[in-house]
């Protein structure tokens, strides 16, 4: 940063799993971090007291805030990376869906027994998902085994996966629990 190199800045992580912090990042779940992040160090590892590599160091808010910076999670890098070492570009899936997340408005106007999950309030048509036969209503609550808690889960599953992946969808259509598996489809550029 400014010029100076071999330096090192210590700090902690406040946070994991932010969300709607950084405008350009469609996929958010990025580690909070109050190390110092300036131009020249940005795009560097973060790395824990064992000097493992856990995210990359990407923003910081600016203004009034100080030393708060986010990091991309190593796990969400390493997709990343496959995708690009493979394909020479980030191919991320689609699976023809919005969501929003369940409120308590909704768990009563739908008398949901469970209260986490994801409710499907579109369906793009000739979508993966329309094709398995998802259904605006439908909840879903785990996708290849991972609980869904909200649309932010969804969208981070289905937005790491590689076009031509499954994914396996459970969820409830009138308080029914049912199965599909999809295949992840190509985004419109």
């Amino acid at each position: 940063p400014f010029g100076l190199d071999h330096t090192v800045t210590a700090g902690i992580v406040s946070a994991k799993g932010r969300r709607g912090v950084l405008e350009n990042v469609r996929e958010q779940d990025l580690i909070q971090t109050d190390a110092a992040i300036n131009v020249g160090n940005s795009g560097g590892p973060l790395v824990n007291m064992r000097g493992e590599v856990i995210g990359i160091n990407t923003a910081r808010l600016t203004g009034e805030y100080m030393n708060i910076g986010f990091a991309i999670p190593s796990n969400m890098i390493m997709t990343i990376k496959e995708s690009l070492v493979k394909h020479g570009e980030v191919r991320r899936g689609l699976l023809g869906v919005t969501t929003q997340d369940l409120t308590p408005e909704l768990v009563k106007a739908f008398n949901l027994e469970n209260k986490q999950g994801a409710a499907i309030s579109r369906i793009e048509s000739n979508s993966p998902a329309a094709k398995v036969g998802l259904e605006p209503g439908d909840i879903i609550v785990a996708a290849n085994g991972r609980p869904i808690k909200s649309s932010h889960d969804i969208r981070n599953i289905v937005g790491l996966m590689q076009i031509g992946d499954k994914v396996e969808l459970e969820y409830f259509r009138d308080n029914e629990k049912k199965q599909v598996v999809a295949t992840i489809g190509k985004q419109d550029k």
